[in-house]
């Protein structure tokens, strides 16, 4: 009796601690962000290659001066995306 409560508790302090950690690999965020006046766009590249790595979702791109880049990805790609100059 004594080890399943010992258990248990552990079980639960564990799922409290890697909840955090997996959601911001998991979840996903709806976002715009405008290219740059650059060409080529250094913006509109990174986010053409990180599709093709398949971190990168429903893309879609609209042909404005800057473009307008819509997508859905973690706040990590977002933040990768955004670093870029």
């Amino acid at each position: 009796m004594r080890f399943s409560i010992i258990f248990l508790i552990l079980l639960l302090v564990s799922c409290t601690y890697s909840h955090s950690s997996i959601d911001d690999d998991v979840i996903l965020i709806k976002t715009m962000i405008r290219g740059s006046t650059e060409y080529p766009d250094p913006i509109l590249q990174k986010v053409l290659a990180l599709e093709k790595e398949g971190v990168l979702f429903n893309l879609s791109i609209l042909e404005s001066f800057p473009l307008q880049i819509h997508f859905e990805a973690t706040q990590k790609i977002i933040n990768e995306v955004k670093a870029v100059k």
